[in-house]
């Protein structure tokens, strides 16, 4: 079976003009972070979005968290940070487990939740 081409498909581009296509093309496959090109506006980190009146945002508040499903127990905020990997912000809330020992471990917003009044102790 012969092998047909256009004509046009022989045709090599410069070096230059690949590079002017792909800024990246230059780059080593394993480069150091000083030689990527480097857009501030795409790399800004983001303000964590504005608190809502269901946002535990101070510490020392009493809130609900949401281990498994329908599973909620009693916990302390112990601070709010905005967490530039996941892009949300991400509560620590020390809480008392079933085996009795108090553990810290860090909540996104959908698993936290204010302590209803008719609820507290």
């Amino acid at each position: 079976m012969a092998r047909t081409s256009h004509p046009s498909a022989r045709l090599t581009r410069s070096s230059q003009d690949k590079a002017a296509s792909n800024p990246l093309l230059g780059i080593p496959l394993f480069a150091d972070a000083s030689s990527v090109p480097f857009d501030p506006a795409r790399h800004r980190p983001q303000p964590p979005s504005s608190t809502g009146s269901d946002d535990p945002s101070c510490a020392g508040q009493q809130v609900d968290v949401q281990l498994r499903t329908y599973i909620w127990v009693p916990g302390t905020v112990l601070r709010a940070d905005y967490h530039a990997r996941y892009g949300n912000v991400v509560y620590e809330i020390q809480y008392v487990a079933a085996d009795g020992s108090r553990r810290r471990e860090g909540f996104f917003p959908k698993d936290v939740r204010r302590m209803n009044a008719k609820d507290a102790l």
